[in-house]
């Protein structure tokens, strides 16, 4: 029986296919891998046709957006269960195994989630996100609009994707989001604190390509979709009332792109840093906040943070 299926959707990745799937297949279980060019123009899939391994499938797909291209993959996937991979970004060596095992011993989950890392262009770490909760059924959460980590670190039953018919097109962006919650309407998902995925940074991704309103828009929308279904058994989409997008492209057009890789970058080490400070750890704090610093030495704002920090620690060393 085939085992797990992984839809990587790709556009113009010439620089990063070959890592990307050589990190795949790398992995346990692996019986196929489908990647959907999305009208490239480079040689992303000529790349990816010169593995020799029969488990990848390479699908050309008209530019016709990401959640189509998922869908794409959806539809041609075999395997019991499937995962995503954007065709810049990375698996762990033992990330399938684990999955693959845990959701084989817990039949009644529909997925298994988990951390993830981020990563800047050269493959070089910046900080670990949605590592630090407890093991837990995040099931509720997801029905209340609440997702915890990406989807990229999730594997899925098959079944359960075609119960819900895949992504929708009508999301530009944040399809992912909208099908983590959706998913979590089939049964229970699960979460594990490790880190499943490694998430690559750059300024040429569709998230960073777009303007931060937009993507601050889609992402709202998917939330407010699953409030409505938790609410009416139906959001609007559903009911045929499609919200109008030209709103929020007019709202945009022409506007500065403010969701850069290194906005992003510095925003998640910022996180991170407080969170290890929550946790006593003020060696792992003052690192990741210098770590921003460097990026953008001339922020104001940074130095403010890291003095704010660096006092915080001197109080409690002092008087705890």
């Amino acid at each position: 029986m085939e085992k797990i299926s992984v839809i990587i959707p790709a556009l113009n990745a010439e620089n990063t296919i070959g890592e990307t799937l050589s990190s795949v297949l790398r992995n346990q279980y692996i019986s196929q891998v489908i990647l959907v060019d999305n009208a490239s123009t480079d040689d992303t899939s000529k790349i990816a046709s010169a593995f020799e391994d029969a488990r990848i499938e390479v699908l050309l797909n008209k530019q016709r957006g990401i959640a189509h291209s998922l869908n794409v993959g959806f539809k041609a996937a075999t395997s019991k269960y499937i995962a995503r991979c954007d065709a810049d970004d990375l698996f762990p060596p033992d990330r399938t195994g684990w999955q693959y095992d845990w959701l084989e011993n817990n039949p009644e989950y529909t997925a298994v989630s988990a951390g993830f890392s981020t990563i800047d262009s050269n493959g070089a770490h910046i900080a670990n996100l949605a590592c630090n909760l407890v093991a837990q059924d995040v099931t509720e959460a997801l029905l209340h609009g609440k997702p915890i980590t990406h989807f990229g670190t999730w594997l899925v039953r098959r079944s359960a994707i075609q119960k819900v018919g895949g992504a929708r097109p009508w999301f530009t962006t944040a399809e992912d989001v909208d099908l983590q919650m959706r998913l979590s309407e089939t049964g229970n998902i699960w979460y594990e604190p490790r880190i499943a995925y490694n998430y690559r940074l750059h300024d040429s991704s569709i998230t960073h390509s777009l303007s931060s309103s937009r993507v601050e828009y889609f992402d709202q929308m998917a939330r407010l979709f699953a409030l409505q279904r938790r609410a009416n058994g139906k959001d609007d989409l559903q009911s045929g009332r499609e919200p109008d997008k030209y709103v929020v492209d007019c709202g945009v057009k022409g506007s500065k792109k403010s969701n850069s890789a290194l906005d992003q970058s510095i925003g998640f080490l910022q996180a991170d840093a407080w969170r290890n400070f929550k946790r006593g750890d003020y060696v792992a704090a003052k690192r990741c906040l210098l770590n921003a610093v460097r990026k953008k030495p001339h922020s104001y704002r940074l130095w403010v943070n890291y003095c704010t920090l660096v006092v915080k620690i001197l109080y409690l060393r002092i008087f705890s």
